[in-house]
């Protein structure tokens, strides 16, 4: 009686775990189908995401082939017809699961996470344990199945070398996705558990990607009109990703005061969510010549006095809000969040869009891009909330990438055990509909 009760608990423990991967795969599909693009991350490849429907579809007819399954079995224990004529539908059954649905779902599943990372927490840590212990009971299922019938004839014996080494290959790659799911390399070389913070928070950090990454404006976000060269290697850094995170909302002012000869000063002006204010600060002053692109930092009464004066002036409004991880049930939308913004140009008593945002195919965006995330290689450089690359004396100058200041994510961003390129973008995303000051 022990060992029929047993039995129905090993049975029902089984169904328990088959019910569990059933929900999974689809939740697995549905996040892989739902990710956005955001910071880092960009969607799931659409091959990717086809392949992983197509299998949910046959492990949906097989699920049920499963169910029906085990009610049979479960019959017949209960029936006291334990004689093993039914384990050949079994074991037919579970090679073709194992085989055509299992091993390529797991299989997609290592490829997608070798450029990706998952959350840790102590509820993905038991979920993951789980889906090695079911494999476990399967593999000792299968063996008790083979012990019972190790006298059968033919079918079962070619079965069961069928059934065998998928069993053993559903191990591994089961393995290998906890592998892959709880540890990460490291950058010298080896590798660190990742240890869960909470209980169900999924939370993943994201120093190793935003330590030392800023937001950069190229030339200072100059008109059209005191511009040499579209795609200079010109930039000005604004603000850290973690300083937009911690406000929420940032919006940021430029104002160019022609000088003549083509020098120009430039006030730097911030207004955050957090100060609950309506009133712009002017945190910089810069004088910038434009022959040697030496810039001098001026008194803040020197950009005070040229809006006071009337002297002709250009000025750059842009807001900026950053969106925290959508969550959609189980799973989130993206996966650091994304950056929008919104730019307007008041010139020549006018105001208008931003010419540096107003192409619509890829290749001229690229062209007019005039925002992007760089990570500084000397933090040193953006002490005091500077703008500019300190040089000797007060004198500083652009930040320039071809000089070794600044890094583009696209080398520094790189993913999962494999040290893939990040599908993420490399600026923030352009958000027309987002209200904007310009007066």
């Amino acid at each position: 009686m022990k060992s029929k009760g047993c039995k129905i608990a090993i049975h029902i423990f089984a169904l328990f775990v088959s019910i569990l991967d059933f929900i999974s795969d689809w939740l697995f599909y549905e996040n892989a189908r739902a990710l956005e693009q955001g910071l880092v991350y960009g969607p799931v490849e659409p091959t990717q995401v086809t392949a992983i429907l197509v299998f949910c579809i046959i492990g949906t007819v097989l699920f049920i082939a499963e169910i029906i399954a085990f009610v049979i079995e479960l019959r017949d224990l209960l029936g006291e017809n334990d004689d093993g004529g039914k384990d050949l539908y079994q074991e037919i059954l579970s090679a073709v699961i194992t085989w055509c649905e299992d091993i390529p779902q797991l299989i997609i599943s290592v490829v997608i996470l070798l450029c990706r990372e998952e959350a840790v927490s102590i509820f993905q840590l038991v979920k993951a344990a789980l889906s090695i212990v079911g494999i476990v009971v399967d593999i000792v299922l299968t063996f008790k199945r083979y012990w019972r019938q190790r006298h059968f004839h033919r079918p079962f014996r070619i079965v069961r070398s069928i059934l065998a080494p998928g069993m053993l290959v559903l191990l591994g790659l089961s393995i290998a996705v906890f592998v892959l799911t709880q540890t990460e390399a490291k950058d010298n070389g080896g590798v660190a558990f990742r240890q869960p913070a909470s209980v169900i928070d999924d939370h993943l950090s994201d120093n190793k990607y935003f330590d030392g990454v800023n937001v950069f404006l190229r030339d200072s976000g100059l008109p059209e009109s005191m511009k040499d060269d579209k795609k200079s290697d010109k930039w000005m850094r604004l603000f850290s990703i973690y300083e937009l995170k911690d406000s929420n909302q940032m919006s940021v002012k430029l104002t160019h005061s022609h000088c003549g000869c083509g020098d120009f000063d430039i006030g730097i002006w911030f207004k955050t969510a957090k100060t609950n204010t309506e009133d712009w600060t002017l945190f910089g002053c810069y004088s910038v010549e434009s022959e040697t692109e030496i810039i001098n930092p001026q008194p803040n009464s020197t950009c005070l006095n040229n809006m006071d004066s009337g002297s002709s002036y250009d000025v750059v409004y842009i807001d900026f809000r950053f969106e925290n991880p959508g969550t959609n049930w189980f799973y989130k939308t993206m996966i650091f969040g994304q950056i929008y913004f919104n730019c307007k140009i008041y010139i020549n008593g006018t105001c208008r869009s931003c010419h540096f945002v107003s192409s619509s195919t890829e290749e001229q965006q690229q062209d007019l891009q005039f925002l992007s995330y760089f990570r500084v290689n000397n933090p040193i450089a953006v002490n005091n909330n500077t703008y500019f690359y300190s040089g000797n004396g007060n004198e500083a100058r652009y930040f320039n990438s071809g000089l070794g200041d600044i890094t583009s994510v696209d080398e520094v961003w790189k993913t999962g055990w494999s040290k893939c390129a990040s599908t993420g973008g490399i600026s923030p995303v352009l958000d027309s509909q987002m209200k904007i000051e310009c007066n």
